[in-house]
This record gives structure tokens, sequence and C-alpha cells, in this order.
């Protein structure tokens, strides 16, 4: 069983909030539904629902050599604008 996808959605859903989160999936599903999407189509659609580039983001967890800080973790610093949740 692959873990991996469910921890870069709950880090997702930590970096742009519960919010924004709840409307990317349903803005995903409704654009993709009976289709077929790409690693970067969810990457511009999350940055787009967002407001801002989350490529760093997704690069990190995707293509990185390891897994990075989870939220919670000490070393975690999430790259949201100041005063943002």
């Amino acid at each position: 069983m692959y873990d991996g996808s469910a921890l870069i959605l709950y880090a997702l859903r930590q970096e742009i909030g519960e919010s924004a989160f709840d409307r990317l999936e349903r803005s995903w599903v409704k654009k993709h539904q009976d289709s077929n999407a790409a690693t970067a189509d969810f990457v511009r659609l999350a940055s787009q629902t967002a407001g801002r580039d989350l490529t760093s983001f997704f690069d990190g967890w995707l293509y990185g050599e390891k897994t990075p800080p989870m939220p919670g973790h000490p070393d975690w610093h999430s790259a949201k604008p100041d005063g943002q949740r």
C-alpha cells in the first residue's frame, strides 16, 4: 500500500487551508470527471485554487530524495504568506 499520496494530500491541506483544499477537491472532480489528467494538471489547479505557485511544494514532495518535514514536525515551515491560515 502506498502512504505517500495520503501524506502529500495531508500536507497540502495544511499548506493551503481546509477551505481551499475543499474547493480544490470539488474543482478537480468536476473538471476531470470521465477524463484523464496528469500531475502537472493537479499542480496547476492547486496553485490556482490557493492563489499562489505551489510548484516548489510539490517538487519537494513528488521528486525530492527524502520526505519533507510533515506539518506539526519542528522542521516544517509553511510557505503561506504571514497571517494566512
